[in-house]
């Protein structure tokens, strides 16, 4: 037996199911990589801000310590005259008097080795073998001392110095105290924004040089000054004032958050602080978020519509071709299918006919509902055998019609037997006071039959048949009367 597709009643087939799964399933997988790409995407751009604010601060920092090295490259020569590595102050003192604005420096002064201060400025000598000063200046050769405020001019003032040397023994310090001003130029061009951070910082986290020269004046500290938690978030920024390496991480200002780099200053321990708000560098993310979020709804409600489209048209096949009481194919679905199957000639059809034994009689024994319920459980017991290889359907009143595929006389029988034994046990109900008893006449198109070969003819054939079981059936009962 086989069971053509045209048999279908109103349920979506396998193609439509295939088809809905495809796309619930395509709708799912778009939103999954659109969030994947999204998240790819973001991930990108974190990362590329990240290293695009790591390689400025470097360049930043770089063209800070260009300042200092074009200051230290000069020192570094006038260390090496002999005016000034014979350490004699007065050859000093006439060499070097003069020259502190021409070379670009506040003043000038030689540090000894046992810790006095020679400054050409004043042409003072004092003892500092006792401040921490020293120390530094004796245990580098490049050292920057942390800047001081000169009141006097105004003016915020760093000490460059760097060692003397004689026979390759060190045997003074040569010190220039240089103007800040071109280093703050800088920091305040580092700025990308109104707000945000751009900084140099000591290793006590106070301001050596920034865009507001008032924090450097003040001596305000990074850490005590952004401390209010409710507001801000320098953690990352106080967890790395000892790093040797450059590092980028977040940051919180006046509840903004940013991502900052941080990197070092050589010859001091100074760090270049520099931010970029997250809002600006990632800010086309959430539009791309957004975009992909209105194309998986836009993809979802057309599914949604699609289904729903469905839905009505099978509820309206089902009102048009279901018959409601019985839930089974009316006779305009079963026109439908007798005229689909007319050229369809390369399988077998057979086609049987029901009707039901003295269903007048049910109706007038026991009321129309009892006959109602006649009608609905021959149609399951109907649905139960034929149904499940072929097409069944209620012509009108009680006649019931099966079309069966390729089905040979033998598997006909079968499923007659099958449709007997269920109406037996319907029949055992004690509640049931009716008897179900359906005639049936069967008829069969070969395949490849001629053109006359109708199936409308083929439908007669198998009706009169069973109306010949009718009448045998309606003489069976005048006999046992």
């Amino acid at each position: 037996m086989k069971k053509l597709k045209i048999f279908n009643s109103s349920k979506l087939n396998a193609s439509d199911m295939i088809l809905m799964v495809v796309l619930i399933v395509s709708a799912a997988v778009l939103f999954v990589m659109s969030m994947s790409s999204y998240s790819d995407t973001y991930d990108t751009s974190i990362s590329y801000t990240k290293d695009t604010l790591s390689e400025k601060t470097v360049q930043c920092a770089n063209e800070i310590e260009a300042q200092f090295n074009e200051k230290f490259a000069l020192l570094e020569y006038i260390a090496t005259l002999p005016e000034i590595n014979e350490m004699k102050w007065a050859n000093q003192y006439k060499y070097i008097k003069g020259k502190e604005a021409t070379l670009g420096f506040e003043h000038l002064f030689i540090m000894d080795m046992t810790g006095h201060g020679y400054y050409v400025r004043e042409n003072t000598i004092q003892d500092q073998s006792g401040e921490q000063f020293f120390q530094d200046v004796m245990n580098n050769d490049k050292f920057i001392t942390e800047p001081f405020m000169d009141y006097n001019n105004n003016k915020s003032i760093t000490t460059l110095c760097v060692s003397i040397y004689k026979g390759g023994k060190k045997v003074g310090v040569l010190c220039g105290a240089m103007d800040l001003s071109k280093v703050y130029d800088l920091v305040e061009n580092m700025q990308t924004g109104e707000d945000g951070l751009a900084a140099v910082i000591n290793e006590a986290g106070e301001y050596v040089a920034s865009s507001d020269m008032t924090q450097v004046h003040r001596k305000l500290n990074i850490i005590t000054y952004y401390q209010d938690s409710s507001k801000h978030d320098i953690s990352f920024i106080n967890d790395n004032l000892n790093t040797l390496e450059d590092v980028t991480g977040e940051i919180t200002i006046d509840g903004v958050n940013y991502y900052a780099g941080i990197t070092n200053i050589e010859n001091c321990s100074w760090k270049l602080i520099l931010t970029v708000s997250k809002a600006d560098s990632i800010g086309q993310m959430d539009n791309i978020l957004y975009t992909q979020i209105a194309a998986v709804i836009i993809l979802v409600v057309i599914i949604l519509v699609t289904v729903r489209f469905i839905a009505k048209l099978m509820k309206k096949e089902r009102m048009a071709f279901i018959d409601s009481l019985t839930g089974i194919s009316n006779r305009a679905r079963c026109t439908i299918i007798m005229e689909k199957l007319e050229t369809h000639k390369k399988d077998s059809v057979m086609i049987v006919s029901f009707d039901l034994n003295d269903f007048k009689q049910i109706n007038d024994d026991y009321g129309h509902k009892q006959g109602d319920n006649a009608l609905k459980t021959f149609a399951k017991i109907l649905n139960k055998t034929f149904g499940k290889t072929g097409f069944i359907g209620r012509m009108g009143g009680d006649e019931f019609i099966a079309i069966l595929l390729n089905t040979t006389q033998e598997e006909y029988e079968k499923l007659i037997a099958d449709m007997k034994n269920l109406i037996n046990s319907e029949n055992s109900n004690r509640n049931q006071k009716y008897v179900i008893s359906p005639s049936y006449g069967n008829a069969i198109r070969p395949e490849n039959a001629p053109d006359e070969f109708t199936i409308h003819k083929l439908y007669e054939e198998a009706d009169k048949k069973m109306y010949v079981y009718k009448d045998v059936y309606k003489s069976m009962k005048k006999e046992n009367a």
